[in-house]
């Protein structure tokens, strides 16, 4: 493994298609040289005497064909990965890429590059933790402000300092009880065996605190739902149409038209909505309308949120879990000569035709996904990151357990599970298993 670490690697940085500009990305000992040999910059320097981060202008020799961009490179440890980088910039398109990326590839000491494996040389070399690692591939698949600005924070480290802080709390505390361990006619005093608990005490506490912040920051990564339900010809599909803006599902007045869950997506204070349509509830002996109704049912048990509609006030809203919220809502608020908004009872009035009330349901939208998915400060977005943390504040309160009568060693025993547990958030303890499974969610060249 470690060979191969060092050697040469190369790929195409950028996504594969029609495009002005395509980046070559070749990382290692050996990235000047076989840049060298398919570069030739208009100065007539070499790559190794232009100044590193300097975008030179020349000709790439593709093999059968040659083609004209720029070179830059990026001298270590001064670079993305740590190494010595140089990035090609070619044009894009299909054929251009893949011939200076062959070119490249046939230098000695050059091989293809593993997925992620740019982003994995950053990481042993210290260029970023491995939750840092994770905010990469989370900003390449963001699909939302919000999940874009959670993935930042982890790119810039965040969460990987907060752990780090806490791991040295804990080395901190190690080493006082290795002292101890070391010289054992000496015994830990009963003032300080109790400082030790109540800092420990502290740490879980703001730990817990950290685990907290994974519901929210799992809506913010995954998105809030949002399932429309209702009898049949209430309106959901207008609605659905309404609010995303354009025409999703097929409208008609005959019941039973949406036979299957159609989803729509918009974006509110950030975050991603899914917007869920579903087939309306009524009897019915039709076993595709049936399959659709099944559906729905277990669209609206598994939403954030569930948007009951009716069109009349002897109709029923559909029934929910207790604890699911709702915005119940009567449509069709201009055949009904009533105006729309908000009554006093909370349900909402509008006309998904007109647009009538259509705002007062936006601002409850809103605020609903800003309680549930917005916030400041550091959140877990990552279930990885919120499975370690839940294990080292399982084995903070196994440490707790007898702790007044508990052996010295044994104390160390439970505060290094501690240690290694948050070590698979940032790295320090991260198995090569563990790597690789990460970086396998990354694309070539990343």
């Amino acid at each position: 493994m470690n060979a191969k670490r060092e050697q040469t690697i190369a790929a195409i940085a950028t996504a594969q298609g029609l495009g002005g500009v395509a980046i070559i990305r070749i990382s290692g000992e050996c990235a000047v040289s076989a840049a060298e040999a398919v570069f030739s910059a208009k100065s007539k320097k070499r790559l190794s005497e232009v100044s590193p981060c300097y975008l030179c202008y020349g000709t790439f020799s593709c093999g059968a064909f040659s083609d004209s961009g720029y070179a830059v490179r990026f001298a270590a440890p001064h670079s993305y990965t740590g190494e010595d980088v140089v990035e090609l910039h070619c044009h894009g398109g299909y054929e251009a890429p893949r011939a200076l990326l062959g070119a490249v590839l046939r230098q000695k000491g050059v091989r293809l590059a593993d997925k992620g494996e740019f982003t994995r040389r950053a990481f042993l070399n210290g260029k970023l933790d491995l939750s840092g690692a994770e905010g990469v591939i989370d900003l390449i698949h963001a699909e939302s402000t919000a999940e874009a600005r959670a993935a930042d924070r982890l790119l810039e480290g965040e969460l990987g300092k907060t752990v780090t802080s806490e791991q040295q709390l804990l080395l901190d505390k190690l080493a006082a009880i290795e002292v101890l361990l070391d010289y054992p006619e000496e015994e830990l005093p009963e003032e300080s065996r109790e400082s030790l608990l109540s800092d420990l005490t502290a740490m879980q506490t703001r730990l817990q605190a950290l685990a907290d912040t994974y519901y929210r920051g799992s809506r913010v990564k995954a998105g809030v739902t949002v399932a429309l339900c209702g009898p049949a010809n209430a309106g959901k599909s207008s609605l659905l149409n309404r609010l995303l803006g354009e025409e999703r599902a097929i409208v008609s007045c005959i019941p039973g038209t949406t036979r299957d869950v159609v989803e729509g997506t918009v974006e509110l204070a950030g975050v991603k909505v899914r917007l869920l349509d579903t087939a309306g509830i009524r009897e019915s002996v039709d076993i595709v309308e049936q399959m659709g109704m099944e559906r729905s049912v277990r669209a609206a048990q598994t939403a954030d949120l569930v948007l009951r509609l009716k069109e009349s006030e002897q109709e029923s809203f559909v029934a929910v879990p207790e604890d699911m919220p709702t915005v119940d809502i009567l449509t069709k608020a201009d055949l009904r000569g009533e105006p729309a908004g908000e009554r006093a009872d909370g349900v909402l009035l509008l006309s998904a035709a007109t647009g009538e009330g259509i705002e007062v349901l936006r601002e409850r939208l809103l605020q609903f996904v800003t309680e549930r998915a917005t916030g400041d400060g550091l959140m877990l977005t990552n279930e990885r990151h919120y499975s370690a943390l839940c294990r080292a504040i399982g084995a903070l309160s196994e440490c707790f357990s007898g702790f007044e009568d508990k052996p010295l060693d044994l104390v160390a025993f439970d505060l290094r599970a501690v240690w290694e547990t948050l070590g698979e958030i940032t790295g320090s303890s991260a198995t090569e298993e563990i790597l690789d499974v990460i970086f396998s969610r990354f694309c070539l060249g990343k």
